[in-house]
């Protein structure tokens, strides 16, 4: 995230009227802004990431890129070799508000009642399943919790942004 505030820092050392004018442009309340440059707020919601990538017109896979978390805009083009991964509930999972941020890190065999895992199906595609302990495994299963799957665990689920 290092990119995206050293370009906020730029742009607002050139706009007339600072950063108070900056985040009039961009949609953002003055004092989120401020909050994020002084490193009061090291965790900024998803959405106010999204409104800074829409005006900078950059993905939000690069305002990630340099953090240990390494974002994939899809859940088709997750790369299996990061250690951890984040993606945008693009309506993967309905229980959870849309475009929240999805933390990723790879599977431990850490034994978590109920978790969220990404798996590899038999065509090699990465999904999204739900998992369940039973008999000291982790079960998936179809996120509407209808079938057993057996599947290849590779990441767990470690964090949620709203």
């Amino acid at each position: 995230m290092r990119k995206i505030l050293e370009r906020i820092k730029y742009t607002a050392s050139k706009e007339d009227g600072g950063l108070k004018k900056l985040s009039e442009k961009v949609g953002i309340k003055y004092n989120t802004l401020y909050s994020l440059m002084s490193g009061k707020n090291e965790n900024p919601k998803i959405g106010t990431l999204r409104i800074i990538s829409d005006y900078y017109n950059i993905k939000l896979s690069e305002i990630f890129s340099e953090d240990d978390v390494v974002h994939f805009d899809s859940i088709n083009e997750i790369k299996l070799e990061e250690e951890k991964i984040s993606i945008v509930n693009d309506g993967y999972i309905d229980s959870i508000p849309r475009y929240s941020l999805f933390i990723f890190k790879k599977y431990t065999n850490t034994k978590i009642e109920v978790n969220f895992y990404l798996s590899l199906d038999n065509d090699n595609k990465v999904r999204i399943r739900k998992g369940i302990l039973e008999d000291e495994r982790i079960k998936l299963i179809s996120l509407n919790n209808i079938e057993k799957i057996d599947e290849k665990i590779i990441y767990q689920l470690v964090s949620v942004e709203i």
